[in-house]
């Protein structure tokens, strides 16, 4: 069977009328198994902890998995990516630049299965009350850098994130780029 579409058709080994029956797709050993030959497995590090995902559900937000595990210093906010409070980092190494690149990034918007063999780091993996805190977590703590603290997770993320960079930022440098995050 074939699905036509504005440029190419594709096989895809089933009907139109067996998809929209909801027909299962068909399984490794058929010439069109859609996971032959392919990893289905995640393998992504949290907070420099390995973690392997199998059968991960390809509806499931980087959010909720942090949640799901524990990790809920990582906020839903406005869940449309506008108010930053879900801000984490995601570092992969960047073959072409040969360095590691780091992202912030709105883990309510990111799917998980875009994090495969990326790091994330979350508030809780740069520092806390019993590991100590992280510089950039000590300084808004002790300039009143929040209001009720919400979102102060996000914040700190993100200029975390921003100093990784640019460890050499200049004030105005740090004010143009952290405008992700709605307070």
């Amino acid at each position: 069977a074939r699905l036509q579409t504005h440029k190419a058709s594709v096989n895809l080994g089933v009907t139109a009328d067996q998809i929209m029956a909801g027909a299962p797709p068909p399984g490794p050993g058929s010439p069109a198994g859609l996971s032959a030959g392919y990893n289905t497995e995640l393998l992504i590090y949290v907070n420099g902890k390995k973690k392997t995902i199998t059968a991960a559900d390809p509806d499931m937000t980087l959010l909720s998995y942090l949640r799901s595990i524990g990790l809920t210093g990582t906020k839903l906010g406005c869940g449309e990516g506008g108010c930053g409070a879900c801000t984490v980092m995601v570092s992969h190494f960047d073959s072409s630049t040969q360095r590691v690149s780091h992202q912030a990034v709105n883990a309510c918007l990111a799917p998980l299965c875009s994090c495969d063999m990326r790091a994330i780091t979350t508030i809780e993996g740069i520092g806390g009350m019993r590991a100590g805190l992280h510089p950039v977590q000590a300084r808004v703590a002790a300039l009143n850098g929040s209001q009720c603290g919400f979102c102060t997770p996000g914040i700190v993320m993100a200029l975390y994130t921003l100093l990784r960079n640019n460890p050499n930022a200049s004030t105005s440098f740090v004010e143009e780029n952290m405008d992700g995050n709605l307070c």
